[in-house]
């Protein structure tokens, strides 16, 4: 059955909603993400694609990683970022098309990653791999959660869903693309204790997205274990876990819009 853990959340403070957010790391080209800095200096891809601002430097180098160290360290301490002071999980909220999704962000078991119980279907690139584990290695911190799917015996979602109903989100945004984005706090015991046990009664998750950032967390607490420097924030990774008959799976299809003069 999985194990699903509440954390001390380290998310933008009130202002910040509205300049730290962005894209995955892996959806942006590097130029691209340079020319998102240079927009916008206070964007989380100064943390996550340090190599847009270290443009003649390999993007593999070690200064890459400890770039983003020095920079996830200035996040925090000019009050960009803030730490929750209890254990909480958080709500995700997410309005796009008219269409609204609502999932769990938690911290899941590297152990239970490691043992099938959270299924994955894809093969990981070694480069990709290796890249995100001296990321998370270096920055000591998720910065990019894990998309799961876990199958709603039917009270899951709808128990979420009412107790987002009844807050405020703690912080929202709108995205270039339109969708709306809002992030809710659940730090009442009574609450957490209610999703962690709701959660208990599920055999498996499913990773639809994030092969790379879950296999890197597990490479993390390898390296850390091997070194005797493992903590239990290292036995867990961040994730934010949907229904798997909430979401809208779209075709991946390619099109060639120019056969270049062929």
């Amino acid at each position: 059955m999985v194990t699903i853990y509440p954390f001390k959340g380290l998310h933008p403070s009130d202002e910040a909603f509205k300049t730290v957010p962005s894209v995955p790391y892996d959806v942006i080209e590097r130029d691209e993400a340079a020319a998102e800095i240079a927009e916008n200096p206070n964007t989380l891809l100064r943390v996550i694609r340090t190599d847009a601002e270290l443009l003649d430097t390999d993007p593999y180098d070690d200064a890459i990683y400890e770039r983003a160290k020095e920079m996830f360290a200035k996040f925090k301490a000019d009050g960009l970022f803030v730490e929750d002071e209890k254990d909480a999980y958080y709500i995700y909220r997410i309005t796009l098309g008219g269409q609204t999704f609502t999932g769990l962000v938690s911290c899941v078991s590297v152990a239970e990653y490691k043992d099938d119980t959270i299924k994955k279907h894809e093969l990981t690139r070694y480069e990709k791999e290796e890249d995100r584990t001296r990321h998370i290695d270096a920055v000591s911190a998720h910065t990019g959660q894990v998309f799961l799917l876990y199958k709603d015996g039917g009270d899951v979602l709808a128990t979420l869903k009412a107790m987002a109903d009844a807050k405020q989100p703690i912080g929202e945004f709108t995205s270039k693309g339109g969708n709306l984005h809002q992030l809710y706090r659940v730090d009442a015991e009574e609450e957490v204790a209610k999703i962690t046990e709701m959660f208990s009664a599920i055999p498996n998750l499913y990773i639809a997205d994030g092969h790379h950032r879950a296999k890197s967390s597990a490479n993390v607490y390898d390296r850390r274990l091997a070194e005797n420097r493992v903590t239990p924030d290292a036995e867990r990774f961040m994730s934010v876990l949907f229904a798997h008959d909430s979401v809208t799976i779209y075709g991946y299809h390619r099109l060639i819009r120019d056969l270049a003069g062929l």
